[in-house]
């Protein structure tokens, strides 16, 4: 079509960086005729575990950027500013508020800024199958939702540009997906007809649950794996139990028993397939904040004794309001 590509790296964050690139776009070019902000860093932890310069690490490059890409080009008035949101704006993941957060603002802010003159839009992106953060991290395969192949997602740019409304939510539901149950439990509205289909879709996972279950537990239970951590080899049936269910998942042969999850290789999407694992293995569901939170084998194996072994989770005690709270959404 006769573009031309010329890449320059700077922080979009960083006033003066951003500032010097734009000068350069307009003595090439005379004006800044449109604009993708598509720059972002994931967040994966609890905010239990995230201090303010991780948070700011997350924030910066949607809020400040947003910002500053707004403020720098207010003279040029570019033809369209295309923000690239996520679906955690919307359906937020454990282990994801600083995420959601910072591109939940860009949704705010498209809503703000876009008039017939100016056209400011933010789409709501699902995971991109062939590019992007998702295949950085390795999370872009069919989840809640089915991935996006690249000349999906470009067709979809097309039509939010030509649009007329400041946001879209970019993404197909997958009503085969084990995660879908977790989609009633936002405060979203759903059509009436993907109420339906859902519902017939919790259905068939239902008795699909059912009949994995034992062959989960088989699994896990002839994974073999060898614990340390401790000189005298002395560790509990349930220090056992989730050490397999753990190398299940991640594949290890050696696991330490006071090795943080999170150094192990896990992350808040592999956090719920361990947690089915136990839940499998243990008859019962099991929470996954629990395994976010206590994040070793020993630490989850001497809750699970505690809070699971002896009356569980759904007994009524002082801190009922507060598991409640922390339940991960569909669990």
């Amino acid at each position: 079509l006769g573009a031309g590509v010329h890449p320059v790296a700077a922080d979009v964050a960083d006033e003066a960086a951003l500032a010097d690139v734009l000068a350069a776009i307009r003595a090439a070019h005379g004006r800044v005729d449109g604009i993708v902000h598509a720059a972002g860093v994931p967040g994966d932890n609890l905010i239990a575990y995230r201090d303010a310069d991780d948070f700011a690490s997350v924030l910066r490059p949607k809020l400040r950027g947003a910002f500053l890409l707004h403020h720098l080009t207010r003279d040029d008035r570019p033809d369209f500013v295309l923000h690239m949101s996520s679906v955690a704006a919307v359906f937020p993941a454990l282990g994801q508020a600083d995420y959601a957060a910072a591109n939940l603002y860009l949704d705010h802010l498209a809503r703000t800024l876009n008039t017939p003159e100016h056209r400011v839009v933010s789409v709501d992106w699902v995971a991109w199958r062939e590019v992007g953060m998702a295949v950085d991290t390795g999370v872009s395969e069919d989840l809640v939702f089915r991935s996006l192949r690249t000349r999906t997602g470009l067709d979809l740019i097309d039509a939010a540009l030509r649009g007329d409304r400041a946001g879209f939510f970019a993404g197909e539901i997958n009503y085969t997906s084990d995660l879908m149950s977790v989609l009633p439990t936002y405060h979203v509205a759903l059509s009436a007809d993907i109420e339906d289909k859902i519902e017939t879709g919790l259905a068939a996972i239902e008795e699909r649950s059912r009949q994995s279950l034992t062959r989960v537990r088989e699994a896990v239970e002839s994974t073999e794996v060898r614990l340390t951590g401790r000189p005298d080899d002395g560790y509990t049936d349930r220090e056992r139990m989730v050490g397999r269910c753990l190398a299940h998942t991640l594949g290890h042969p050696v696991i330490d028993v006071h090795a943080d999850f999170r150094d192990l290789g896990a992350d808040s999407i592999m956090a719920l397939t361990i947690g089915n694992s136990i839940s499998a293995c243990l008859g019962r569901q099991f929470d996954t904040v629990d395994l976010m939170s206590e994040r070793t084998v020993a630490a989850v194996a001497r809750l699970i004794e505690n809070k699971y072994d002896t009356g569980g989770p759904d007994d009524d005690g002082d801190d009922a309001w507060l598991d409640e709270l922390l339940t991960m959404p569909g669990d």
